[in-house]
């Protein structure tokens, strides 16, 4: 029986440790910048919305603009307009935002058929 027990210790300990370490290196991949809102651009074809800080941050493999962010249309539309609510007092505000983004390949959102920007994924008002 006392064997039985410490298996199932050991067991739910293994199964913990992995899920903290799998969770932790989740946003290991994301690049942040802090700065404030230059631009914020929407149109009517389209419900991206892209951001331009003052600072342009580091480029990505794979997104065309290295100029400007996108928040993806493919969002929740609460999270999008959480988002760009959050853009919008930072730039009436003069206040600085911290914008996270991915940093791999696969992490830009398409635009049109020429132009992919880098994807927002988290966003902090300062």
């Amino acid at each position: 029986m006392r064997v039985n027990d410490m298996l199932k210790r050991s067991t739910r300990f293994l199964i913990l440790m992995s899920t903290v370490l799998l969770s932790s290196n989740s946003f290991a991949d994301w690049l942040n910048l802090t700065g404030k809102v230059k631009v914020i651009s929407t149109y009517a074809h389209t419900n991206t919305i892209i951001v331009a800080l003052e600072q342009k941050g580091s480029p990505i493999v794979g997104c065309s603009d290295t100029t400007s962010f996108a928040i993806s249309k493919d969002l929740q539309p609460e999270a999008r307009a959480r988002m760009y609510s959050m853009a919008l007092a930072a730039e009436a505000s003069d206040s600085t935002i911290t914008i996270s983004y991915g940093g791999a390949a696969n992490d830009c959102v398409k635009y049109d058929n020429n132009v992919s920007f880098r994807k927002i994924v988290r966003m902090i008002k300062n």
